[in-house]
């Protein structure tokens, strides 16, 4: 290795501001690689553009020349990549510059993760991890098997991970190429002062950049194989297995595999499962055995299970059997309960009989198929049915239990179920199980009763609220242009970057306190919506508290009028239904001069009204919430974008002028301003004073591309011909034409925008220029 290059050096101290360094070498001559060309799969994904280990160009994180624990990242967008479709990632290969342990050997990590939003460590889930033993080497190329399948439009991470070094000399550099590379190559060093993935030009380190390969296979989307009964014996045939829920082209039903479900889930009341031989009784009247029940009762809610659970199997003890033929039928019933514990408030479920072989204590394992509702009683019953040929006792023992069993035999005068200890048995305890499990058939971790997709679709998304799952919608033709895994419906922004949906199934929003307003103050608050109709008020937002003079609200009530409203009685309605579903601007201004509510949408004036008494929005700290219901209506359902809160009352022309707009935040009179573009997490970002929001409930990001024309495709999905405004064929003089006539600020839709700066103007002229000649 080459000697350290001092000013490098020093950039990467200062950028990570620590007197720590990290230590990035100067590219030098080239050393052939040992098979970065061949790997496992069909198609290889990088962004690498050379091919060849060089030495002398990587960095890392050491104190004292001593290497810490570093990792070195690439993130990788399917679509980015040219694969449209599921993939099957089968193995990686990275380039080793230098890899040296005193004892021969180091272990090195190697991580795929899924990424949802921007890189950062809290936005990854781990999908499939390898710990690598490497050799002491150098300047070569190391292929590691790995196993992941990926939904299409997935961004996953790449992570090689190292140990600290045990003194200076030794540890592992990742190898690198200073040819070029289509996306960023990205370091974590803690002890560096690099807590989050950064990009190593970011640190000085442009030559660093990281060969990674990733190969593997395109899957094909086919139909999903849906849940066609048990395989048996405690069995059932999982579907949708391969590629996040889609079946590969070579798959079938029929080769779904058979994945066991009993034994996820057992229960008992049994402190030992022993029977002792001795403790157990029936009924039998002159020595004949008549009817005997034997029950035990589990609560689900009790045990926690509050998801239907499926039952698979009941194991019952046996303390003796004797049959005329060796066995005798035996049967197992398995009820819901409601109410007290009687025959009449049993509804059964799931009915099974075996036959039990002539035997001293034992245990006997039933196959019984039931669905139970989570949170419910199951009752438990074997029954052994009257003979004068046969003997049953059932398994027991006086070891302990955590609930009654009870029993019930007509001619012993017990017609009921009744507990053991009422009849002075209080010690015997009969020796019955249960075992099942909750179905997740897509393997997603949403329990199949809460699903609302049958394929994998963990987040639950469903952006247009119609109660299936975004991934089934798509999967049954609703088009996704761009597969992002959002059907084109839900999207469309009237500015770009993301949008929060709401799902109106529960109170999802946002909580803040925002700044300040004093005494009777003019403000404006402005937000892109999409709702959609429910049955009930629909609540977008409010700001106050609710008192005489204080609090702003913005609803839209059954018959699609929007009612903007102050606590002190003023209300300003006007007619809202033809924007159902649809993007539309909102404004709604109180001037304290004139004393006056007044709302604008799309920036042209909707209503006004006077306002009743004073107004007072800031009585103690303000409170803004946004989706959540006030009071009994329901929450928002649908979209929201870019909310800006202003202590000023701000102009129609200054409204129209700013619709389209990305304002930065120092804008004279701005207060508050929610962009909504986080992409992910936890917390609405406020630009301006830095009154961050709590995201909760079902609250999400969608993606939301500009559909400028509202046909219901994101405009990167259009049509590669937006310039022939007059739909002739060919971009010339006549869409210049239209281009003039709509000359000035623009509404929604809007195509004659062609440079997307809100306004038709010169910008589109030049655009239509660009783009003249034959479409």
């Amino acid at each position: 290795m080459s000697t350290v290059v001092a000013p490098l050096r020093s950039i990467i101290r200062t950028v990570t501001l620590t007197a720590l360094a990290l230590v990035a070498l100067a590219a030098d001559a080239a050393v052939a690689d040992d098979g970065a060309d061949g790997g496992c799969g069909s198609v290889t994904i990088t962004q690498s553009i050379g091919t060849v280990v060089f030495p002398d160009s990587s960095a890392w994180c050491e104190i004292g020349f001593v290497q810490t624990v570093n990792a070195y990242m690439r993130a990788f967008n399917l679509p980015a990549e040219g694969v449209s479709t599921p993939f099957h990632v089968c193995g990686v290969r990275i380039g080793v510059e230098f890899a040296a342990h005193p004892s021969g050997t180091q272990t090195i990590g190697v991580n795929i993760y899924e990424l949802d939003g921007p890189l950062l460590l809290e936005n990854l889930t781990l999908l499939e991890s390898e710990l690598v033993d490497i050799p002491n080497l150098g300047s070569t190329t190391l292929t590691v098997p790995m196993s992941v399948d990926l939904l299409a439009g997935t961004t996953f991470v790449l992570e090689v991970f190292t140990q600290a070094a045990p003194s200076a000399g030794f540890g592992f550099f990742m190898g690198t190429n200073p040819a070029g590379q289509t996306a960023p190559s990205y370091l974590v060093a803690p002890a560096c002062g690099v807590t989050q993935p950064t990009d190593t030009a970011a640190l000085g380190a442009p030559a660093a950049q990281w060969l990674m390969w990733v190969d593997g296979d395109p899957l094909p989307t086919g139909s999903c194989c849906f849940f066609d009964g048990t395989c048996g014996g405690g069995f059932i045939q999982s579907h949708c297995e391969a590629a996040g829920g889609l079946f590969a082209a070579s798959q079938s039903c029929a080769a779904a595999p058979c994945v066991e479900l009993c034994g996820t889930t057992s229960l008992t009341q049994n402190t030992a499962q022993a029977a002792n031989g001795v403790s157990s009784f029936a009924c039998a009247p002159g020595g004949v055995q008549s009817d005997n029940s034997y029950f035990r009762i589990f609560d689900l809610a009790a045990e926690g299970i509050t998801t239907t659970f499926e039952v698979c199997e009941v194991q019952f003890g046996v303390q003796f059997a004797v049959g005329p033929g060796g066995t005798q039928p035996v049967t197992v019933n398995v009820y819901t309960l409601d109410g007290a514990f009687t025959f009449a408030n049993l509804t059964e479920v799931g009915t099974a009989t075996v036959d039990v072989a002539d035997s001293g204590p034992t245990m006997v394992t039933v196959p019984v198929a039931a669905s139970v509702p989570g949170g419910s009683q199951i009752v438990v019953e074997v029954f052994s049915a009257a003979s004068s040929t046969a003997e049953f006792r059932i398994g027991s023992n006086e070891a302990g239990q955590t609930a009654p069993c009870y029993w019930a035999a007509p001619a012993c005068s017990q017609p009921e179920p009744v507990d053991l200890a009422t009849l002075g048995v209080p010690t015997i305890n009969w020796i019955i199980n249960l075992s099942g499990g909750i179905l997740d058939l897509d393997g997603d971790g949403v329990p199949d009763s809460l699903d609302n997709c049958v394929l994998y679709n963990p987040d639950q998304r469903d952006c247009d609220g119609n109660g299936i799952g975004d991934t089934c919608d798509i999967g049954v033709g609703e088009p996704d242009c761009n597969d992002d895994g959002v059907p084109d419906a839900c999207q469309g922004d009237p500015i770009d970057g993301f949008a929060l949906t709401f799902d109106g199934d529960d109170d999802a929003g946002l909580a803040d306190t925002p700044p300040q307003w004093s005494g009777n103050t003019s403000f404006t608050v402005e937000f892109w919506v999409r709702y959609r109709p429910q049955p009930s008020r629909t609540w977008i937002m409010d700001i106050g508290v609710q008192q005489a003079y204080g609090e702003l609200y913005c609803l839209v009530n059954e018959a699609g009028d929007a009612q903007f409203g102050l606590w002190n009685g003023t209300l300003n309605t006007f007619g809202f239904a033809a924007y159902a579903d649809e993007w539309a601007h909102v404004a709604t201004v109180y001037d304290a001069s004139a004393n006056t509510l007044t709302n604008y949408v799309n920036g042209e004036f909707a209503a006004t009204t006077p306002v009743a008494g004073t107004v007072n929005l800031a009585p103690g700290a303000n409170q803004l919430r946004i989706g959540v219901p006030s009071f009994g209506e329901s929450p928002l359902r649908g979209d929201l974008d870019e909310v800006r809160i202003w202590n000023i009352a701000r102009s129609e022309a200054e409204i129209e002028a700013d619709l389209f707009q990305t304002i930065t935040g120092t804008e004279t009179g701005i207060v508050a301003l929610y962009r909504l573009d986080e992409a992910g997490g936890l917390t609405a970002i406020e630009a301006v004073q830095g009154n961050d929001a709590a995201v909760s409930g079902g609250a999400f990001w969608l993606p939301a591309t500009r559909d400028a024309d509202e046909n219901g495709i994101p405009d990167v999905c259009e049509a590669p011909c937006p310039a022939d405004l007059s739909g002739d064929g060919d971009v010339g003089f006549g869409d210049i034409l239209e281009v003039i006539a709509n000359w000035g600020p623009c509404g929604v839709p809007c195509p004659e925008d062609l440079s997307g700066n809100g306004q038709v103007d010169f910008a589109d002229i030049l655009a239509i220029i660009a783009a003249w000649g034959p479409c």
